[in-house]
């Protein structure tokens, strides 16, 4: 079954493949074509193909982890314009594939600072230090990626003292944003 998507205005690259003036890396499926948002749900449009952009970034998630784990970030569907972000660590390879393989809808490229497998690496790093902060009164509540890909995100209710801690643990390059938060409180 071959099913047609038209995805809101991408833009219209010079070239396919090439960065638009935003930076962006877009498929060639990214024409003028646009797509009202079907509903609202929670107050956030829902493009009338949600299955089939669900579809693209399963498969791009899925294809990018197996084969492009130095790379690949995370994608997200971006409701509001009815398209497919994907973040990655620049790759002329990468790109090639995406332009090719998605050629026919509309998927976006963005550059990120860090691949997903290194972020997940830092990310299960503070996670098994857990105990350890909590110790040194500093209570991690969440531990998140950042989706582009600019780092790892902990909130925690000792700022101060994490931001001065964390990064003498992990580096001071370590990509960690820190931010005040509260534990989650259970249902």
């Amino acid at each position: 079954m071959t099913a047609s998507l038209f995805l809101a205005g991408c833009g219209s690259p010079t070239q396919a493949g090439a960065p638009d003036v935003d930076g962006l890396v877009r498929t060639a499926g990214c024409g003028p074509h646009t797509t009202a948002p079907a509903m609202t749900v929670g107050g956030t449009p829902q493009p009338e193909n949600q299955n089939a952009l669900d579809e693209i970034a399963d498969r791009v998630q899925t294809y990018s982890v197996g084969h492009f784990s130095g790379v690949y970030t995370s994608v997200e569907i971006r409701n509001e314009t009815n398209r497919v972000r994907v973040y990655r660590v620049p790759s002329a390879e990468f790109d090639t594939w995406i332009l090719k393989e998605f050629a026919a809808v509309c998927v976006e490229v963005v550059d990120s600072s860090h691949s997903r497998q290194e972020l997940d690496a830092l990310q299960q790093r503070i996670v098994v230090d857990i105990d350890y902060w909590k110790g040194r009164g500093i209570p991690i509540n969440i531990v998140s990626m950042a989706p582009d890909g600019s780092g790892v995100q902990v909130t925690t209710t000792n700022v101060a003292k994490a931001s001065e801690e964390l990064p003498a643990r992990y580096g001071a390059a370590a990509p960690i944003t820190i931010t005040y938060g509260e534990p989650a409180v259970g249902l």
